[in-house]
């Protein structure tokens, strides 16, 4: 993301030499500076990209839940016999 120091110095050049262009990396910051909201757009553009994955996870952890109840059960159950709570 561009700063607004870089902008300037870019529009600064520009208006100083408005007929040498500008090169491809000063016209991407350029680009990317007039998208309204980027930083919100990018933050959500990496958690849709993500989300299948995450969600995928979370589903195996929550798979494993039901198979490790009855070993949490047998515990339980076990120091409650030797008297230990």
């Amino acid at each position: 993301m561009p700063t607004e120091e870089e902008v300037s110095a870019i529009q600064e050049a520009q208006t100083v030499n408005p007929d040498i262009p500008l090169a491809s990396a000063e016209q991407f910051l350029q680009m990317m500076a007039s998208i309204s909201g980027l930083k919100a757009r990018l933050s959500l553009w990496l958690f849709k990209a993500d989300y299948d994955n995450l969600e995928e996870v979370r589903s195996y952890e929550w798979e494993e839940v039901p198979g490790s109840v009855p070993g949490v059960r047998y515990k339980f159950v076990f120091h409650l016999s030797r008297g230990k709570e």
